[in-house]
């Protein structure tokens, strides 16, 4: 069970915003993780004893892993939906999608009108913390006509 925990929540009519750190809130599964990474580069040293070739590996395995390991800020806003990741922001505009279905965590908004494998990669991943999750109901159904609610 997921259980992201918002640091900054904000409800304030117009927009909904809120943090997640995976890392931080779920310390076994990062704790593995960790461990897991160190052994990986170590191995890695091992096999090809070159210093940049082990730093660069690390540096595109924390780039690859950085919705888990750093903070994200989630903002739904009257049009649109913004996004930062580290030194990453994005904005996507609501009508540039068709779907949206609705976990117990989680939310994907779907570029297309029917269920498609294409999801994971062309839609977008949201996850909320699930004392927000009417909140968050309430703010997507707003914005779009096909909105999926699911329990899993």
């Amino acid at each position: 069970m997921l259980c992201f925990l918002a640091r900054f929540i904000s409800l304030w009519g117009n927009y909904l915003e809120w943090n997640i750190h995976p890392f931080k809130e779920e310390p076994l599964k990062s704790l593995f993780l960790s461990v897991f990474l160190l052994m990986l580069f170590i191995i890695l040293f091992l096999i090809f004893p070159n210093i940049p070739f082990v730093f660069a590996s690390i540096i595109v395995m924390i780039l690859s892993l950085r919705g888990y390991l750093f903070k994200s800020k989630y903002k739904l806003e009257p049009e649109n939906l913004t996004v930062k990741m580290l030194v990453f922001e994005y904005k996507k505009k609501y009508i540039d999608f068709k779907r949206v279905y609705i976990g117990k965590s989680a939310f994907l908004m779907s570029p297309f009108t029917y269920k498609t494998k294409l999801n994971r990669y062309r839609g977008i991943y949201i996850p909320f913390p699930e004392n927000l999750r009417e909140n968050v109901i309430t703010f997507i159904s707003g914005k779009f006509e096909d909105v999926v609610i699911t329990e899993g």
